[in-house]
C-alpha cells in the first residue's frame, strides 16, 4: 500500500491523524497477534509530534500529548475500551537494544496495544513487517506537508 497526502496547514494535518486513528483503531480490534506499529520518518518540526497529537485525540486521550524525548516512552490508556497508546522518540536512542531494555518487547506481544515510534528509522530492522510507514516532508509552501503512507507488507 503506498498513498500520498498533502497537507496545507496544521489543522489539515491533525484531521489526516484523526482519519488515520479510527480506521488503525478499528484495524487493531480485528484478529491480530501483536501490537500495532506506526513508524514515523522526517525531520526535525516536520509534524510526527503533531500528527500523534491528532491521533490520540481521536482515540480519545484527553491528556496532553508531547514528544517524550527524554521520556523515550509514553503510555497513554485508550478511554472506553482495553489498551493503550504508546509513544515512543527514537531521536536519542543509537540502536534497539536501548529500546529493548526499555520493554519494547512486551508492548509489542499486546493486540491490544498501538504503538507510535518517532525517529523510527534508527530501529527500523528491529520493527515488524506490518508496520505502518508514515513519513513527514516539507512541501514547497510554508505550512505544507507532504505525507506519505506504505507498508512492507
Amino acid at each position: 500500500m503506498r498513498l500520498r497526502v498533502v497537507t496545507k496547514n496544521i489543522t489539515q494535518t491533525l484531521a489526516l491523524s484523526k482519519i488515520i486513528a479510527r480506521e488503525a483503531d478499528a484495524f487493531r480490534r480485528t484478529n491480530r497477534n501483536h501490537a500495532l506499529v506506526i513508524g514515523l520518518t522526517g525531520g526535525l518540526g516536520s509534524g510526527k509530534t503533531a500528527f500523534v497529537q491528532g491521533f490520540a485525540k481521536a482515540l480519545g486521550i484527553r491528556e496532553k500529548v508531547r514528544s517524550p524525548s527524554f521520556l523515550i516512552i509514553k503510555r497513554y490508556i485508550i478511554p472506553k475500551q482495553r489498551g493503550a497508546l504508546f509513544h515512543i522518540d527514537c531521536f536519542r536512542l543509537k540502536g534497539h537494544r536501548e529500546l529493548t531494555a526499555l520493554g519494547f518487547d512486551e508492548i509489542l506481544q499486546d493486540p491490544t496495544h498501538i504503538v507510535m515510534i518517532e525517529w523510527a528509522e534508527r530501529v527500523r530492522t528491529f520493527l515488524p513487517r506490518q508496520t505502518l510507514w508514515v513519513t513527514f516532508r516539507n512541501a514547497p509552501h510554508r505550512n505544507w506537508r507532504c505525507i506519505m503512507f506504505h507498508t512492507a507488507a
